[in-house]
């Protein structure tokens, strides 16, 4: 018999009482702060939206004044009410809490653990998401939340419970973080055997990067109008996107409506985006190779190339000079780091013929599919450990009524 069965049948051996959570917990709705005031230069405090929960970072700032009651700090337990309802412990540092985002917290430790709140509550949200049905936007309202009928086993149960997956979770924290130092070896390993590519063909004539192709900025089009995002199709790039080699999708969409009433385009497939303003300019350019129809943000550079370019080629020439690039064309000071556009443009790099170009994309390539297939093992062997959490979570949550 194991440590929790012993500690059930000596606490609970006829069952767990099941509560309201907000009984047992208390719920902070987000304030619909004024979107006039939202930022994206770091300048104010962070500001946690929907999106930003599932990721754990925010990437708008609010300049105005607000209610220290609206203050998130890290290990707060949030869930996003429309989408998906995401649901996450908070790991961003302060922050101030958006509409359409809740904190739920334990009203008294000495009856039901935060910590044993947070893991029972992923569950339950994702049972509520596949229960709300249609094909639009699914919102999770405050009387569902508040009418959530949980299980509040005695406080020996949850610690056990609670002992238990964190040891799962602290267990995927380490896989990912071994998965993205694995990661980001490999993006060095990439990168030199490019650079020692491109080095050995000192003889290619040179040409600026704006004679690659046409490159354009985007834009972002009203977060308020809801039109403009709600159920949107079209890829839409940003910042939190360039994090992969080859991007087919994005975290977020826009719709036909906003390509329509804005002055955003779609551009077209097999093209190359840069970043060319955020924070992670501090240390990285980030180049991606892009194989959707997508439009971008007013914060990415994306390349669409002429005849004397192959799109790949370009990719493979931007992401061996990275680094020298961000050297010699980051622009200093300034509150965000940024490029300076017009340096950038005039970088010269090396343009031999087509058929000199697929040579050089033909091997690089296959070490492109060498670590895309490494890097697929990592990451299967984390969604495996994530499914084996789960497996063993909704077993632990499982118990019988004491009133049935």
């Amino acid at each position: 018999m194991s440590r929790l069965d012993e500690l059930i049948k000596q606490y609970c051996p006829n069952g767990v009482e099941y509560k309201k959570l907000v009984d047992v917990a208390n719920v902070l709705y987000g304030y619909p702060f004024d979107a006039s005031l939202f930022t994206d230069n770091e300048i104010g405090i962070p500001l946690i939206r929907i999106r930003d929960i599932k990721e754990g970072i925010t990437h708008t700032y609010y300049r105005g004044e607000y209610d220290p009651a609206f203050l998130i700090f890290d290990n707060d337990i949030l869930v996003g009410m429309d989408g998906e309802f995401n649901l996450a412990k908070w790991k961003g540092g302060k922050a101030v809490l958006n509409q359409r985002c809740c904190k739920i917290y334990s009203k008294n430790n000495a009856i039901v653990l935060n910590e044993f709140l947070f893991h029972l509550l992923k569950p339950v949200f994702k049972q509520i998401e596949k229960s709300i049905s249609g094909s639009t936007l699914k919102h999770l309202s405050a009387k569902i939340i508040k009418e959530m009928i949980i299980p509040v086993p005695p406080l020996p149960v949850q610690e056990e419970i609670v002992r238990i997956l964190d040891t799962f979770t602290e267990l995927e924290t380490e896989l990912e973080t071994e998965l993205e130092a694995e990661l980001e070896a490999r993006k060095k390993q990439f990168k030199v055997y490019c650079g020692n590519l491109f080095n050995d063909k000192t003889d290619y004539p040179k040409v600026s990067i704006k004679d690659f192709g046409s490159w354009q900025g985007g834009l972002t089009p009203s977060m308020n109008n809801k039109k403009y995002w709600e159920n949107g199709t079209i890829p839409w790039v940003s910042s939190k996107d360039m994090k992969v080699s080859t991007l087919s999708n994005t975290a977020d969409h826009i719709t036909e409506l906003a390509l329509q009433e804005t002055s955003i385009k779609k551009h077209s497939k097999n093209a190359v985006a840069i970043v060319s303003r955020s924070g992670i300019l501090k240390h990285t350019l980030p180049v991606v190779f892009i194989t959707n129809e997508v439009c971008v943000n007013q914060d990415i550079k994306i390349l669409e190339t002429n005849e004397k370019v192959l799109p790949k080629y370009a990719y493979y020439a931007l992401v061996s000079n990275a680094d020298l690039i961000l050297n010699k064309t980051k622009k200093q000071g300034g509150t965000v780091d940024s490029l300076d556009i017009s340096k950038f443009y005039d970088y010269r790099l090396p343009l031999p013929d087509i058929e000199e170009q697929k040579h050089i994309v033909s091997i690089l390539d296959k070490f492109d599919t060498l670590y895309y297939d490494l890097t697929q093992g990592l990451q299967k062997e984390l969604e495996l450990h994530k499914k084996q959490y789960e497996y063993y979570r909704d077993k632990l949550l499982t118990f019988q009524r004491k009133d049935a």
